[in-house]
């Protein structure tokens, strides 16, 4: 018990530490030559740039999001609502992106670049690194989609644990009434 609370207390949090570091250290990548994401509006950072803050920011979340919520006991109520408020926090964000792409940029572009609108709302959104909005979504989605499945599992145990108690006669048996 000792070692194992040790190594939750201690060996978790490095791991978690050197996860964070190898993916901030994805920004050394070098590909054949140093691309970005470009457009009619310029260009944006270099691609390893780009996927060591994305990495970044999904080394940094996951991991708490994701065993947290399980291993305080929350219960399976309370993990759905927090996972649906950390989805619609992170697609909340990426709307406002794509509402100002269109209310701020569009009327202020050239005539050429106007029909780019939505290659210019995914530069922004996949450029915007301040805030992990991206990862938040995936987050929020992926907790959701691993709270319904520990819950399958508990409900089907759970009824597989009552199952061998009954026999096979009283699985596929008519249900009875008396009338007294």
């Amino acid at each position: 018990m000792f070692t194992k609370r040790l190594l939750e207390l201690i060996g978790l949090p490095l791991l978690w530490g050197a996860l964070v570091y190898g993916a901030i250290s994805l920004r050394e990548l070098r590909f054949g030559s140093d691309h970005s994401i470009c457009g009619p509006w310029g260009c944006g950072p270099t691609t390893p740039s780009l996927l060591a803050m994305h990495v970044g920011w999904l080394a940094l979340l996951a991991p708490p999001f994701l065993v947290l919520p399980k291993r305080i006991g929350l219960s399976h109520k309370a993990i759905q609502r927090i996972s649906s408020a950390i989805a619609l926090v992170g697609l909340s964000g990426v709307f406002a992106i794509v509402a100002w792409q269109w209310i701020i940029w569009l009327p202020q572009a050239g005539e050429w670049s106007k029909q780019y609108i939505w290659q210019r709302c995914g530069f922004a959104v996949a450029t915007a690194i301040d805030f992990p909005l991206l990862q938040l979504t995936a987050i929020g989605i992926a907790l959701r989609l691993l709270n319904n499945q520990s819950n399958k599992l508990r409900t089907t145990t759970a009824f597989e644990s009552i199952e061998p108690s009954l026999s096979s006669n009283d699985l596929h048996a008519a249900p009875t009434t008396s009338i007294d």
